[in-house]
């Protein structure tokens, strides 16, 4: 049995996110409250060539410091996960690819967040110039592809999603490898 929930109490109501509480109904028959930020759908795309991964840096508020991590935004209303990745890859990135490959959706962290990301990789085929949103100031970080992967593996890279995208395409690689 799942919980069912009794009442949902919106909180906060903002640009990107909202919050409510619940009120839910557990398998014991007791009540309990949860906190719960519904959040909009968002992509992030893990950009690569032969050689360098390219990235993006920014400045993350709530943790108050610069992270390095894949593009990623949120989905326009409308808008298909795989535009948002090709769009934020120009925007953040001022890169272009093909077609990128569909690598899995991630929940953030659905103890407390309804948050999915749909994962995306793409071989960089080009640049041009993109237009950042106004509030926001991103450093492209060009990498090499195994000083990247080290980063990850030692935890220099914090970024969930970063983590997420890039392992799923390194697992996919060295499954088509073996084919």
């Amino acid at each position: 049995m799942r919980p069912n929930t009794i009442e949902s109490k919106e909180i906060y109501k903002g640009k990107i996110l909202d919050l409510y509480q619940d009120t839910i109904l557990l398998e014991n028959g007791s009540e309990a409250k949860r906190e719960v930020v519904r959040h909009k759908k968002a992509a992030c795309i893990f950009a690569y060539d032969d050689d360098f991964a390219y990235l993006a840096e920014q400045y993350r508020h709530p943790i108050g410091k610069p992270v390095l991590e894949i593009a990623a935004g949120i989905c326009e209303e409308h808008e298909n996960p795989v535009s948002t990745a090709k769009r934020e890859l120009k925007e953040e990135l001022n890169a272009l690819c093909g077609e990128p490959v569909f690598l899995g959706e991630y929940y953030s962290s659905p103890g407390f967040c309804d948050e999915i990301i749909y994962m995306y990789a793409a071989k960089v085929t080009g640049f041009e110039k993109g237009t950042q949103d106004e509030d926001e100031f991103v450093t492209t970080r060009k990498i090499p592809l195994e000083t990247f992967y080290r980063m990850i593996d030692t935890g220099e890279i914090k970024d969930g999603k970063t983590i997420a995208a890039v392992c799923k395409f390194r697992c996919r690689q060295k499954t088509e490898q073996t084919r």
